[in-house]
């Protein structure tokens, strides 16, 4: 039906999404996905972000910011 419509020359109506912006421009965060996404992000890598850092690799990072 569309094709039949711009073949008459009515324009086809597009479904466009709204988007809610911040004060800086970019699209607002959705709260209950933001708390979806940190859970479970914790869940995989909260123990890895737990473990020390190794003395190596700390000399190295203190060299590099010398």
């Amino acid at each position: 039906m569309g094709i039949l419509l711009a073949e008459k020359g009515f324009a086809i109506p597009r479904k466009e999404k709204v988007v809610d912006m911040n004060e800086r421009g970019k699209p607002k965060s959705d709260p209950v996905f933001d708390g979806w996404l940190n859970h479970h992000l914790s869940r995989l890598y909260g123990p890895i972000v737990d473990e020390p850092i190794p003395d190596t690799l700390l000399r190295l990072l203190e060299e590099k910011l010398r």
